[in-house]
């Protein structure tokens, strides 16, 4: 997959590139590719390591509004009986 979004990167790069820059040399053209091709696969390997920790944390938002179960509890409950003793 990895490779597959590289190519596609470099083709779309090759496309906005070859279009927008022909005034410009061709060492600067390269060096604006590389820089913008570095930015892509930087952006693609962040979101592909923070997507699935947004999502769990996304999801774990639910347990937030009933913490009525496992040891919180048992321990919410056993300090409320203390309290009230």
């Amino acid at each position: 997959m990895y490779v597959l979004a590289c190519r596609l990167i470099n083709l779309v790069l090759h496309s906005l590139t070859s279009a927008a820059l022909l005034s410009v040399s061709a060492s600067a053209t390269a060096r604006r590719r590389r820089t913008f091709t570095t930015f892509i696969r930087l952006s693609f390997a962040t979101l592909a390591l923070v997507g699935p920790l947004a999502a769990i944390a996304v999801t774990g938002l639910d347990s937030v509004d009933s913490p009525k179960r496992g040891a919180g509890f048992v321990l919410l409950v056993s300090l409320q009986r203390q309290s009230m003793s």
